[in-house]
């Protein structure tokens, strides 16, 4: 389960993106706004379902995690939120490699395209999307630490 998360995650940044710059076609001249516009707008959509996918993942574990410290398993609650953690932070990894990754692509296009200011606007809306899909990472990994130890008050659980 936890392959397949980030599998479909780095799919989804993966097609997002390489539509853009794959849309032109030989005989057509490539028009830049709509190769950012692309590029943007995968970019966004791609984190937002990491994003999204994050959620989900932390909301299932925290019930889980719940139910087994309730029933007074507490190695299988940190059993299972320590393998939770390791999900949250492989997927943040790969789609922040992905995503990376398929926004340099977009950036050498438009550079080469002689749109550098273009190029710029596609490189701040990748450090926007990494930046959400960390921020998302840290908060799955606050929720995860402050359910298997609620007194702590749910601090150092990004480890990386």
């Amino acid at each position: 389960m936890q392959r397949s998360m980030v599998m479909w995650c780095t799919l989804i940044v993966a097609i997002g993106t390489m539509r853009a710059p794959a849309a032109i076609g030989q005989d057509q001249k490539p028009d830049p706004g709509a190769i950012a516009k692309r590029c943007i707008e995968s970019i966004h959509n791609s984190a937002e379902w990491c994003r999204k996918r994050a959620a989900r993942q932390t909301e299932h574990c925290v019930s889980l995690i719940k139910t087994l410290l309730a029933d007074g398993k507490t190695e299988r609650a940190k059993h299972v939120a320590r393998k939770c953690v390791q999900r949250i932070k492989r997927l943040r990894h790969a789609s922040s490699a992905r995503l990376k990754q398929r926004c340099e692509r977009c950036v050498r296009l438009l550079q080469k395209l002689g749109k550098n200011e273009l190029a710029k606007r596609v490189r701040g809306a990748c450090e926007g999307g990494i930046k959400n899909i960390h921020e998302a990472s840290q908060h799955a990994l606050r929720a995860i630490h402050k359910t298997i130890q609620p007194d702590s008050g749910g601090g150092g659980a990004d480890g990386g």
